[in-house]
């Protein structure tokens, strides 16, 4: 390999150089003593020296102790046996602080065969890194979002329906499942309305959908609702039920939060019943009371 350090050089040899100092890969020239021969203007860039700082000197003396023993735990491999030595990890830099580089040693031979030179390359990809970290980091919150949001939907006791703004279901929680005698995997991907919306209530179900579709304001969200549902098979049964809006990725979901209100129906229909014996019992007894007065008004 001709020497690219001499200012005088062959016309394709300049070339060579030149091509080496613009691109943007880092290539340095090492000989057996260690020291490097050639260093191109990435890598003087990156490391903040000029090339009388680098060409000639070893790497003990520009790169350090530390940098020096690892360096040396490969090279001889290159030197003795011919063997391309190829490495990626976290770096400390002086100047520059910790760097994620992608380095390779590629042995350069002789006229007799023997190793003479290895050269380096190196690239520099710590924004990269940093980049891949951050989705990762990103990703790992979304699952950790995911996961936390499915244990909170999940163990419930209310029953968790979405849709998405055409009206099909999204999310059936496990007390859905119970509440409406439906598996999940049955349930999403259907029309609402024909899962828990009896026939009668339909046609108003489908006037709201269309209004909000139209970009109306909504009038039932938000509110307490108690309406009556109907469960696979057709039975009908008194729900009440929160709806409320959720955008997510420039779509529009419909959660409804719902209970089951048929034992508190049931039970307000037997305190009612209740009353109204009692109040049929005031009555027969304020007329006993007042058929005692009249016949004791006539005895007398």
């Amino acid at each position: 390999m001709p020497d690219l350090t001499q200012p005088n050089l062959a016309p394709d040899v300049q070339l060579l150089r030149q091509l080496l100092d613009h691109v943007p890969t880092r290539v340095v020239l090492l000989d057996r003593e260690h020291r490097y021969a050639y260093a191109n203007e990435a890598t003087l860039q990156f490391l903040g020296l000029q090339a009388h700082e680098m060409v000639g000197r070893t790497v003990l003396e520009v790169r350090g102790e530390r940098v020096f023993q690892n360096y040396l735990t490969v090279v001889r491999r290159l030197f003795e046996s011919g063997e391309k030595i190829e490495w990626e990890g976290w770096t400390e830099y002086p100047g520059r602080g910790r760097c994620y580089t992608e380095e390779r040693l590629q042995p350069y031979r002789g006229a007799d065969g023997s190793v003479q030179l290895a050269i380096g390359y190196a690239r520099d990809l710590t924004d990269l890194k940093r980049q891949e970290q951050q989705l990762l980091d990103q990703v790992q919150a979304l699952q950790n979002a995911e996961q936390i949001k499915a244990a909170i939907v999940d163990h419930a006791l209310a029953a968790i329906v979405t849709t998405d703004a055409q009206g099909l279901i999204v999310e059936f929680n496990p007390a859905a499942e119970v509440m409406f005698k439906l598996p999940r995997a049955q349930a999403l991907g259907r029309q609402v309305a024909d899962v828990m919306i009896p026939p009668r209530h339909r046609h108003g179900h489908h006037a709201g959908m269309e209004r909000m579709a139209k970009g109306l304001p909504p009038r039932l969200l938000g509110q307490r609702m108690q309406l009556h549902a109907q469960r696979e098979g057709g039975d009908e049964f008194p729900i009440e039920m929160v709806l409320w809006q959720t955008n997510a990725g420039g779509q529009a979901y419909y959660t409804a939060s719902i209970n089951d209100v048929s034992e508190r129906v049931r039970a307000a229909e037997v305190i009612e019943r209740q009353r109204d014996a009692l109040r049929q019992s005031e009555k027969l007894t304020a007329m006993g009371s007042l058929l005692a007065g009249v016949a004791h008004e006539l005895n007398n």
